[in-house]
């Protein structure tokens, strides 16, 4: 009899450890094959999300590098430092060539707000010059304004006279090569 017992114990044995690897392997799934043409959609959807989620975490730490980078330029260079400036070894030509072209706009600007207010300026003393000639303390002005704008039409007439001394040259020259030919 005790073998008999044994053998129903190894027999229990066996089964026991036959439905453990079953339990094991199934884990209670109902479905027992995976359906590739069913869940396509639902994979590329799910590719897309993740996708985007990887985007929108690559941008963030870009900014917060390029924040960073920011915050040292700062730091080594000072707050009125321009952040746009980079250090000459990190340019290339064309940063080089766009840096330049952003120099001369502002060199033009700047000439323009110039001429702008030197306008202004003068028609201010002309406005000036015509109302303040009745007081003795605003006739002085008044003749300081007159010779400035005497000084200004002094420099007009000559550079008149040098443009058509320039033009007469021309005109000569082109004359001769005529004659020449």
């Amino acid at each position: 009899m005790e073998e008999g017992l044994m053998d129903e114990q190894k027999a229990m044995a066996e089964a026991v450890k036959e439905r453990y690897k079953e339990l094991l392997s199934y884990s209670g799934r109902r479905k027992t094959h995976y359906d590739e043409e069913v869940n396509e959609e639902k994979e590329r959807k799910h590719a897309e999300r993740l996708a985007k989620k990887r985007d929108k975490q690559l941008e963030k730490s870009q900014k917060k590098l390029l924040e960073e980078d920011r915050q040292a330029w700062k730091q080594e260079y000072g707050s009125d430092a321009s952040e746009e400036e980079l250090p000459f070894f990190m340019q290339d030509a064309s940063i080089r060539a766009a840096m330049k072209d952003k120099q001369k706009k502002k060199m033009k600007e700047e000439k323009k707000r110039a001429a702008q207010e030197a306008k202004k300026a003068g028609k201010k003393r002309k406005h000036s010059a015509s109302s303040s000639e009745s007081s003795s303390s605003d006739s002085e002005s008044a003749t300081e304004s007159s010779s400035d704008s005497s000084a200004k039409k002094k420099k007009k007439k000559v550079k008149k006279s040098k443009d058509k001394k320039k033009k007469d040259r021309k005109g000569k020259d082109k004359k001769k090569k005529k004659h020449k030919k």
